[in-house]
């Protein structure tokens, strides 16, 4: 049975921002609107084994 990834991020309000399964990219950019508390959520089902790694940059202008 193959892996599935689900990756959400949720912005102060409770808004989501971002909604994915990681099947279309690797690598993206997500440009934060506001500055506050970002939830981020990721469920893996049946994955043998896997990373993700979330990198903040500021002063990106």
């Amino acid at each position: 049975m193959k892996g599935s990834l689900y990756m959400e991020i949720k912005s102060p309000d409770g808004t989501a921002i971002y909604r994915g399964n990681g099947k279309e990219t690797r690598n993206f950019t997500l440009n934060i609107p506001e500055s506050g508390v970002y939830t981020i959520v990721a469920c893996a089902k049946h994955a043998k084994r896997g990373m993700i790694q979330i990198n903040k940059k500021s002063n990106c202008f």
